[in-house]
This record gives C-alpha cells, structure tokens and sequence, in this order.
C-alpha cells in the first residue's frame, strides 16, 4: 500500500531489450527499503552460467559454471567493477539457447542465478540484479521514488563473444563516440617522475609521430617530498617537476599541434590536504583516506569549482579520472546510491561546462569499466597491464561486455638495437613490450602483432620515445596515418570473435550492412599451415578480397583461408561489397 513497483521493458533493434524498474513512496510518511532487486524467471533446466572476475592486471577474466543451486557476482566497493563485472549470461545446454544480461550499475550491486524450488517437485531459475550493501537501508520519503539501474538483455547464439555485436551496434547507436584519437600519456614511460626538460623530448616526438593529445599523468601536483600528503588540493609542483612551469608546458604542447592533458584521483584526498582541513564536511573518512561526499550538493559545487579553475589556469582538454582506493562501506548503508547520483551530476555538469572536454575513466586499470560509465566517459584505461599479448586477452574478454570503441590499448614498448645472434647470420632489431604494469617482465613483439593490437580503438602511446629507433618511430607514424584513415570505419562498426583458441585469435569488424569487412586474426601457435574463418558476410552481395571478387555465398561456404604457418603474428584481411 506503501510503495509502487513499476517495471518497464522495451524493445530498441535487432532483438535487444532493456529494462527499468522503480520503486515509489506513495504513502504519506518515510519507507525504509531493506531490498529491491530486478527478477526475470526462466523454466528449469540444465543450464550453465557466465561470468567475469575483473581485479588489477587480471580484467575480464571469464568462465562457465554449471548451475546446480546458485551462481552469484557482486560488488561491494564504491568501484564498480572492482572484483566482479555486472553482466551475467545464463545459457541452457540442452538445446544451446542463451541470454546475457548487462546491468549498468550506478551503485554496489549483487547479480545472481538461483534454482528456485516451487514445491511438488518442481522448480523455476530466477535471475535477479540490483544494489547491495550490508545492512542496506534506503530511505524514500513521501513522494520519493528510486528509479534502479538500466538493464540491458538479449539472446545469443555464439558462446564465443555472446554476440557482443549486438550490444556494439546498441551502444553506437545510444552512445555514439564521436572521436577515437592518439593520445600519449606519460605514466608508463617515466611513471610520476619527470622534468620539464624531459617531456619535451617526448612531446616533440609525440607531435612527429601524429599524437592528438599529450596527457601528463601522476606526478605533477603537491609538494616536493610530500606528494601524497595533499592529494586532494591538486596544486602545481613549484619545486619538482615542472617547477612552476606547467601552464608554459601546456602552451608548448599547443604549439606543436597537440591538445594538453592532466590525470587527477579526484574523488580521494590525504587528511593533512587543505582541502579537508578547510572543508572537512565535504568528506568522509575510510582507513585513514577522506573521499569527496558527492551525495552532498556543496561538496559537488566544490569540486567542480576546483578542477574549473585548474582546466582554465592549464587549458586542460583531456582530464584521465583514476580512482585507486576501495570503499566498501557507504556511511548511509546506501549501496553508494546517493553518492553516484552526484557523482554523475558531478561529471554531466563538467561536461556541459565543458563540452569539448575529453574524459578517460581509469581505476586502477578497469575497476570502473563498465556500460554506464560509457555514457558518461569517452574511453577506459583498459588495463595498467599493456603487454601487447595479455592485451588481447583482455580486449577480447572485454567485448563481452563492451563496444571496442570505448577501450583504449596503449604501445608500451621500446627499442633494442643491434640484437644477435640472429638465426642465418648477422643482426637485427627488436621491439620489447613490457609483460607487466611496471616494465619488470619484458619480451620481443612483432611489427604485424603490435599494429593488430593497436587497431580499432583510441590508440595509446605511453612509453620513452627516446628510447626507440628512427625506424620504430617511422613505424609508429605509419601506423598513425593509417589508423587515422580507417577510424571512421571502426568508430562505426561492430565485432565479432571468430576464433577464440589456443592457437588463433580473430575478430571480424564489419558495418551492420556488412558493405565492408576486416579480420584481424593473431597467430599464437603455429600448428597447421593455415587457418578457415567465416565471416559474417551478406550472401548476396560480391566482396572484392585483395583484388579478387568472390561471391558472399562462397564465403558462406567455403570461408577465407589465413595463414597460420608462422607463431606471433597478425593476419589482417579486409573485404569490400561491390
């Protein structure tokens, strides 16, 4: 009598639902909600369920479980993502039909899948989804309604990608990317220690090469020997680093063609900060860190006037958000509800203060990686770890849950020169790539794999780039050129996974009227002497393949050969309808 429930479901294209539920206070007086979560009911059956385990260096590590009682994800950290991923797929392996859900989480969430016993003998599965917290209590009062998180949900039959082509065509057509551009970001090349002198280097270099923006990460704000002790007042370093001359940097940057860039963790600051002593009930404290209190309107007037005044002192058109601490607790036992709806006012404002400005969501890597972040985000840090191997583990995971235009990969590389004994005789260089976040496990990578792995997505150069050969920076910049050309396609498309094995790796990006094509296929293991792939291709139309016309009904049925006959390299085949 108290409370109205309302569940909306609508149907957008090519069979995608999504979902909105609402609980509102109809009474007179406050309701406490101890609980409220989204339900759908499948019959029984013998089914199977998918999940994701996401922590740092480890993202989008995925698998199946059989169902046999209950099969469950959840995140209690104000990250989103830090632990667990919100999409579970549900697939019943009789008869192979699956469907996947996305929730788009904008508080701590459970998501769960439960045999149910509905008595006689008989059962149903429920899967259900919404926020979480321990002792979670939600006060709505008279008039009040809370609107929970959009699902987004679908049935798929390839259990490879769980057709994530229809979440891409989706989220291009909800959530359009306007740009996919280079950025350098100077993290994995120097990490926060650095001069003005030294990253001028980079800059110039990074200009040459054709980077779009040039993005100073950690290391450029507080007090020398103090740095962390004012997180939370970000505040130039007027004696290390720049030494004050960061605005002179930024018109530098300018000079030379590029947009400038600064990270900032601005959601945590140290208690010795200015910022807390002077506002403390802005702030809550969690082991020994005080966090902005976005749930409270002047706090989210306070920031926003702080990075204001930084992005007009530094002309800053590129801001990288990171966020590394875990909050586990809301102070309201509120699953964080009220603190995202300010946090997402926090950043629709900045936007709209600021509509050019370019936004990267970082969190320790891929802590907050997931779909409502993308409406509020232009791109993720995909990962901390840019080994340009695990990279393609984790992107192709990734897609799962994700379109490919929102997930930035990075070359974190650098020249060795001069390498041998060469088998045959003589000498040649190497391109190494770290194998870690931290550049403590290295190895060589080829040309072909690195310029797969840095296609389709905002390209990312974060390394020394005094540290490489005139030929690996001609490299580059041909690359560059050649990214430029094609990312209109890609800013479009969608992806496909079609081979996800121990030996081969492919994707196939294609327009939803399958007039053009790309496969990228990443050779791990050269056990046979080729590989047959099957694009997804409109059977009615002719493809011209490298010059040759071939009927989409052939390639239907006969599929296009790849050349697996050598180990760490990419195959790239591109297909245009005539």
């Amino acid at each position: 009598e108290s409370i109205q429930l309302t569940a909306k479901i609508e149907e957008e294209q090519r069979g995608v639902y999504f979902r909105r539920d609402t609980a509102a206070n109809l009474s007179d007086s406050p309701v406490t909600i101890r609980s409220f979560r989204s339900k759908f009911v499948l019959p029984d059956g013998d089914y199977e369920v998918y999940s994701q385990y996401n922590l740092w260096q480890k993202e989008s590590v995925g698998g199946w479980q059989p169902l046999v009682t209950g099969v469950f994800s959840k995140v209690e950290s104000l990250r989103t993502a830090a632990g667990a991923v919100p999409v579970i797929a549900i697939r019943n392996r009789q008869n192979r039909r699956g469907i996947v859900f996305h929730l788009l989480p904008e508080y701590s969430w459970i998501m769960s899948v439960q045999r149910c016993d509905l008595r006689g003998g008989k059962s149903q599965i429920e899967i259900s989804m919404g926020p979480y917290a321990k002792n979670f209590a939600l006060t709505l009062n008279s008039g009040e309604s809370l609107e929970l998180s959009k699902i987004i949900y679908y049935e798929f039959e390839n259990e490879r990608d769980l057709d994530g082509h229809k979440l891409h065509g989706y989220m291009n057509r909800t959530a359009p990317r306007s740009c996919m551009p280079v950025i350098y970001n100077t993290w994995l090349s120097t990490f926060d220690r650095f001069t003005y002198d030294s990253l001028l280097e980079q800059a110039n270099l990074a200009s040459q090469i054709g980077a779009e923006y040039f993005v100073v990460d950690a290391g450029w704000f507080g007090e020398e020997g103090n740095r962390w002790g004012t997180v939370g007042d970000w505040k130039e370093n007027f004696e290390g680093a720049f030494a004050g001359r960061m605005k002179e940097f930024s018109d530098k940057v300018r000079d030379l063609g590029m947009k400038f860039g600064l990270w900032f963790e601005i959601e945590r600051a140290s208690p010795s900060s200015e910022s807390v002593k002077s506002r403390p009930d802005f702030y809550f404290m969690r082991d020994g860190w005080y966090f902005v209190n976005f749930a409270n309107p002047e706090a989210v007037e306070y920031i926003l006037d702080l990075l204001e005044d930084r992005i007009r002192r530094y002309s800053i058109e590129f801001i990288k958000f990171d966020f590394n601490a875990d909050v586990f607790d809301d102070p309201d036992s509120e699953a964080f509800i009220r603190y995202y709806k300010g946090y997402v006012q926090f950043i629709r404002r900045l936007k709209k203060r600021h509509p050019d400005l370019y936004l990267c969501n970082c969190a320790s890597g891929g802590m907050r990686m997931q779909l409502a972040n993308g409406f509020l985000f232009d791109s993720f840090w995909l990962s901390d770890n840019q080994c340009a191997y695990e990279g393609i583990r984790i992107y192709k995971d990734t897609l799962l849950r994700m379109p490919f235009q929102w997930i930035e990969k990075w070359a974190v590389i650098r020249s060795l020169q001069d390498f041998s004994p060469v088998y045959g005789g003589g000498s040649a260089e190497k391109i190494l790539t770290t194998h870690d976040a931290i550049w403590d496990r290295l190895g060589s990578v080829r040309r072909s794999w690195l310029k797969g792995f840095l296609t389709a997505s905002p390209l990312g150069i974060s390394c020394d780039l005094t540290k490489l050969s005139p030929d690996t920076l001609d490299f580059l910049k041909e690359h560059i050129q050649n990214f430029k050309k094609d990312r209109d396609f890609y800013i479009r498309a969608e992806c496909r996974i079609l081979s996800d094995t121990k030996a081969l790796t492919a994707f196939e990006y294609s327009l939803s009227d399958k007039g053009e094509l790309k496969i990228l296929a990443f050779v791990k293991e050269a056990t046979q002497q080729y590989a047959v792939l099957y694009p997804s291709v409109d059977s009615g139309k002719t493809y011209l393949i490298n010059g040759e016309k071939v009927e989409g009904k052939d390639l239907d049925r006969y599929g296009i050969k790849i050349d697996t006959n050598e180990c760490w390299k990419c195959e790239r085949v591109d297909l245009h309808a005539l």
